[in-house]
């Protein structure tokens, strides 16, 4: 199947991608994005994190700041951390999936993001993700009470989630 299709309303070609396709076998799209009323994704500047930070003039100073996006969710996805004490930034890291979801990628820069402290260091976790802050303020105290089970079957928690000694819940902030 290919992965080029012409738009049954403006005649515009658009393509859609391999991993979506294989999600649903036999569909055919028949309209591209600003057809069916979504927006069509504008470029985005690519701004180093010093150049996006040059461009806040109040809020926090120290901290680490996690965020992950995927569009279309699911679909190819980033996610990205930055560390930064007084206004500087002192590590950075970042990556890409080509199929993924947004929820993965919010907790793939939140669990990076923890990495670059070290032990014993405290300080806060920025996150825009409801799921990252619920994660860790909510969830995993139970989890971390509960063995690392969860539910009425009492599951072990996947070893891909956060784990006990990674996440501190009083470093996150919403």
């Amino acid at each position: 199947m290919a992965n080029e299709f012409a738009c049954q309303d403006c005649g515009e070609s658009f393509a859609v991608a391999p991993a979506i396709l294989a999600r649903y076998p036999g569909w055919t799209p028949r309209k591209c994005l600003a057809c069916r009323g979504g927006e069509v994704p504008s470029p985005r500047p690519n701004l180093t994190p010093s150049e996006v930070l040059d461009r806040f003039e109040s809020g926090p100073q120290t901290g680490v700041f996690t965020d992950g996006c995927c569009e279309p969710n699911p679909g190819p996805g980033g996610w990205g951390a930055v560390k930064v004490i007084d206004g500087k930034v002192v590590a950075e890291r970042h990556g890409h999936e080509e199929d993924t979801t947004n929820n993965r990628m919010e907790l793939k820069a939140l669990i990076e993001g923890f990495k670059m402290l070290a032990g014993d260091e405290a300080m806060p976790v920025f996150s825009d993700s409801e799921l990252c802050v619920d994660t860790i303020t909510k969830w995993a105290p139970d989890w971390a009470r509960n063995g690392w089970r969860r539910g009425k079957k009492r599951e072990e928690v996947r070893k891909s989630r956060p784990r006990k000694g990674t996440l501190r819940a009083s470093q996150v902030s919403p």
